[in-house]
């Protein structure tokens, strides 16, 4: 499978059944994982998405950028839910707790932020 760009993380949702692609220009894409057909695309964030990963329930896509913001999309339409801006450098990791109400995100400037 070929994407076209340089990639910089991949994520399976948590049945399997789709899998995200992240890319040096700051995009996103959404697969199936079966057929490799293209769901959705994710288009927001100014820089490079340094890490992504699916909520536990698989319908939502969190996204960390050098952009310094943290990006939560529906991961069907590619839509952009909410992008939570707070870090002064960075974004380098996130991830949604068990349950997935709650995030963390942790950055370059050596801190980290929970969001609820």
């Amino acid at each position: 499978m070929e994407i076209g760009s340089e990639i910089t993380d991949v994520t399976f949702d948590p049945k399997g059944q789709h899998f995200a692609v992240a890319l040096q220009d700051g995009s996103a894409k959404v697969y199936k994982t079966e057929t490799q057909e293209s769901v959705s695309e994710l288009k927001g964030h100014e820089a490079e998405i340094t890490q992504m990963v699916f909520n536990p329930q698989g319908d939502k896509l969190l996204t960390a950028s050098k952009d310094k913001t943290v990006r939560l999309w529906n991961a069907q339409t590619g839509e952009a839910v909410q992008v939570l801006e707070g870090h002064a450098d960075e974004v380098t990791s996130c991830t949604f707790n068990y349950i997935g109400d709650c995030i963390v995100s942790g950055s370059q400037d050596g801190s980290c932020i929970i969001w609820q």
